[in-house]
């Protein structure tokens, strides 16, 4: 019996620390990631090198996180890869929505979001679903008061 690979993920975000604590974590959920700190970076390196999931915060200089993911989407092996879009910014729940369809499949977090809510998140996208609700219930406790909350499209 062969061994499974491991899932490929790409993570961008223009913070290098928020950058190396989400690849960390994402490696100690035993993960094959790929970093970038910009998005036109991101587009170059994964043109042709497909990965299985896209963790991509919103905000990048020059190029957004919803304008890569569309950049991909162009290429035949990210038509359906889902996208984890990572902010620290407030939304509404109409602006959350209309995020979550131009990047469908998607799914918007909130920054920061613990280790275990992000590995269960990842997990579950991998699989084709969505956040578990006891996430989604734990993060609007955790982040009600000055972040926004892990929504389900």
């Amino acid at each position: 019996m062969s061994a499974r690979p491991m899932e490929r993920i790409a993570v961008v975000d223009d913070d290098r620390v928020t950058l190396a604590v989400l690849a960390e974590v994402l490696r100690s959920g035993g993960f094959d990631v790929r970093s970038f700190d910009n998005g036109e970076e991101a587009l170059a390196a994964l043109s042709d090198a497909p990965v299985d999931l896209l963790v991509v915060d919103l905000l990048l200089p020059r190029m957004s996180g919803i304008d890569l993911v569309r950049e991909l989407r162009a290429r035949p092996w990210a038509e359906a890869v889902p996208a984890l879009a990572i902010t620290a910014l407030r939304w509404n729940a109409e602006q959350i929505l209309a995020i979550e369809a131009s990047m469908a499949p998607a799914q918007l977090i909130a920054k920061p979001v613990g280790s275990e809510d992000l590995l269960s998140i990842v997990r579950a996208m991998l699989a084709g679903g969505s956040a578990p609700a006891a996430v989604v219930d734990r993060c609007r406790k955790r982040y009600s008061g000055s972040h926004p909350l892990v929504l389900v499209a």
